[in-house]
Formats: C-alpha cells, sequence, structure tokens
C-alpha cells in the first residue's frame, strides 16, 4: 500500500486500486493475468512487479491507468558481474536472457532510478539488488 496525492494505492492479487484517502472513488487502475508482489507510487507513476508460473516482469503505469510500460530487464545487460545465466536462469529463449528465474520485490523510486531486490525464484537462493532508470535505460547491479 502507498499513500500519494490524496490517493491510496493498493494491490489485491493480481489488480491495482486507487481510492480516495476520505474512501471514495474506488478505481481499477491495473489488472495482470499474475500475482502482483512489489508496489511504489512516485512523480505520478505506479511501479510494480508481477510474479508467477516462471514469469516476473516490472512495469509502470500512470497513477490514472494510463501508459502502461513494461520494462526489459534483459540479464545480458549486466555483463558478466552480473552472473548472467548462472544467477537468472534461461528465459524463453537463449536469446532472451530477462530475469526470468529471478522474483522482483521491493521497489523503490529514489531520482531517476528504479531500485528492486531480485531473489531467484527456483530454489537455489540469491539475492541480488538491480536498478534502472525509469526511462527504461541504464539497467545494471546497485552499487555504493
Amino acid at each position: 500500500m502507498q499513500v500519494s496525492d490524496g490517493y491510496i494505492f493498493f494491490s489485491n492479487g493480481n489488480v491495482i486500486y486507487r481510492i480516495g484517502a476520505d474512501g471514495t472513488g474506488k478505481m481499477q487502475i491495473a489488472k495482470e493475468a499474475l500475482n502482483i508482489v512489489g508496489l511504489n507510487v512516485s512523480g505520478g507513476w505506479i511501479y510494480y512487479s508481477v510474479t508467477g508460473q516462471g514469469e516476473n516482469k516490472l512495469f509502470k503505469i500512470r497513477c490514472d491507468g494510463s501508459e502502461k510500460t513494461r520494462f526489459k530487464l534483459n540479464a545480458s545487460d549486466l555483463g558478466e558481474a552480473g552472473g548472467k545465466k548462472s544467477f537468472f536462469g534461461a528465459g524463453p529463449s537463449d536469446a532472451e536472457l530477462e530475469l526470468y528465474k529471478a522474483d522482483i520485490t521491493d521497489i523503490n523510486v529514489a531520482g531517476e532510478y528504479i531500485y528492486f531486490k531480485t531473489r531467484r525464484s527456483d530454489g537455489y537462493g540469491g539475492v541480488m539488488f538491480l536498478k534502472i532508470k525509469t526511462d527504461g535505460t541504464g539497467f545494471k547491479i546497485a552499487t555504493g
């Protein structure tokens, strides 16, 4: 749950809602096929992740439900330091080394970056902190 600009934003399973802080005007903002596991509201945008059935995705959407965008989180952009396939696992095709087996949680927006935590979802453990710019560029490991 997040509070911003007089509204409460929350997810209930696979749906994000917005409701006035006074309890009126409930509105569905987004509906996904998978569970929404992370939510952050910043600068007129809702940043959220969905997970389930071996798929994990990061999105942003305007607080009014418009301009939904999926971030392309390609593990090959991280270079050798990211562990590539060894950490994330291959996606549906070897050409798409997306964050296929990593749950995306703990989303936080600071300045021009979205910071988030990934944890392998296949039982092998491992945590990594990553960041991507709010415009979808600059995907990399978040280091001091």
